[in-house]
């Protein structure tokens, strides 16, 4: 049925989801990443038809086919420069300011803007695991405990403030696998959006690397939650990856 991501009811950190947490960013190399000032990465991806109907401005199919992007570690700063059948898509996001450009032309439209804000900080999630949310971390507990695949995981459950995009608050649920420590599966509400109020989705990470001494998943598979239960919404592979 329809999953939500439980609200964290404390004031503060767990002791037993800071350590969950930090044992994970142990898992994928924590001391090589502390090392990293900024991170170039390429992605190529399928989005599934049904998604692209529900969430059309969001999922923006036609540009977002295949990426290039960059991130800054020491600033808020991500820089995309999306591809797909209808040309080309470049987001500038720095900080809570975003700037779009399509084919070379600014695109100002609220909600495209809104949108590639929100996507910016959601694949900037993706690609820093653990470490971004260690990073941050002021507020988590711990949420029991589940399983993937017949693996078991420990669940953190994190609040995101600002949230995604524009969003003012946001929830993340982290599901770590208890043996292999790694971060498996996130999920997250996406309310920054009047399209996306209430919506929840995850997103499996899989096919995992170690490049520069971190692991980094190199597949990446999300689908909906709710409004729409377990609805396959976008599978993707990162193709390229340089360091500082």
């Amino acid at each position: 049925g329809c999953v939500g991501v439980p609200n964290v009811s404390s004031t503060g950190t767990s002791a037993q989801a800071r350590a969950t947490l930090e044992a994970c960013a142990q898992a994928h190399g924590l001391a090589a990443w502390q090392r990293i000032k900024d991170i170039s990465v390429s992605y190529d991806g399928e989005w599934y038809d049904i998604v692209q109907r529900v969430q059309p401005v969001l999922v923006d199919a036609g540009f977002r086919k295949s990426s290039q992007e960059r991130l800054l570690l020491n600033a808020p700063v991500m820089a995309q420069q999306h591809t797909g059948p209808s040309g080309s898509k470049f987001v500038l996001r720095e900080g809570q300011n975003t700037q779009v450009w399509r084919n070379a032309s600014p695109d100002r439209d609220a909600e495209v803007v809104g949108s590639a804000a929100l996507v910016a900080d959601a694949y900037r999630m993706f690609l820093t695991g653990p470490f971004g949310f260690l990073d941050q971390l002021n507020l988590a507990e711990h949420g029991g405990t589940t399983s993937l695949d017949d693996r078991p995981q420990t669940l953190v459950l994190v609040p995101r403030k600002p949230g995604f995009g524009w969003g003012q608050n946001d929830s993340c649920a982290l599901y770590v696998d208890q043996q292999t420590k790694r971060l498996t599966r996130v999920r997250f509400t996406i309310d920054a959006l009047a399209s996306t109020r209430g919506a929840v989705v995850e997103v499996d990470f899989a096919g995992h690397r170690e490049l520069h001494g971190v692991q980094w998943p190199t597949q990446f598979f999300e689908r909906i939650r709710k409004p729409i239960p377990m609805l396959p919404a976008h599978k993707w592979w990162m193709t390229g990856l340089d360091i500082n």
